[in-house]
């Protein structure tokens, strides 16, 4: 079905992200999609507790995506037309775990953000059980989404900068792109 019924959106940005070379070493991937420093809690508690929660997202994308690019021709292209065109001016996300899943990818919501482009992903249960989305699968069924599969959900998300439905499909460019990676 994905490759049956492509969104039009995916159509269009498979014509731009056409590189699926191994262009970068996989475990410098996530270093390059995102900045060192992070958003910064409001407390000294909040630092103490967030600090761990940091550290265990922050390991969770890198290897995520290094296995990702190891691995799927699909995120390769996205990533590296991603690099290609603004990662290597050092227009990179910052993470944040303070909300479950979110990305911002419209110029309205970066402004917001004082000019930061913010990927926000947590694996606290507690934030996760909150969490209920769901994702149509190739064959029309739904599924609710795993911590690894909203991680690359957010991943593609910032990677491509599309939003989460298209235009008049179904599943959105997103989904799409998930679903072939994952």
């Amino acid at each position: 079905m994905q490759s049956d019924d492509p969104s039009p959106a995916r159509q269009s940005h498979d014509k731009i992200a056409t590189n699926s070379n191994k262009s970068h070493p996989s475990e410098r991937v996530k270093s390059l999609f995102l900045f060192d420093n992070r958003i910064n809690s409001e407390t000294e508690t909040e630092k103490k507790l967030n600090e761990e929660q940091y550290q265990l997202c922050n390991q969770e994308i890198s290897s995520l995506m290094a296995m990702a690019y190891d691995e799927s021709p699909t995120f390769r292209r996205l990533f590296n037309y991603a690099y290609d065109t603004h990662l290597c001016d050092g227009d990179k996300w910052h993470l944040s775990i303070h909300d479950a899943f979110s990305t911002t990818v419209t110029a309205g919501e970066i402004k917001a953000e004082k000019g930061k482009k913010i990927i926000s992903l947590t694996i606290d249960p507690a934030n996760g059980l909150q969490y209920k989305e769901q994702y149509q699968l190739e064959n029309g069924n739904y599924a609710l989404f795993s911590f690894t599969r909203a991680f690359m959900h957010e991943i593609v998300h910032a990677l491509t900068t599309l939003p989460d439905q298209g235009n008049n499909h179904v599943r959105g460019t997103v989904v799409e792109y998930t679903n072939i990676i994952s």
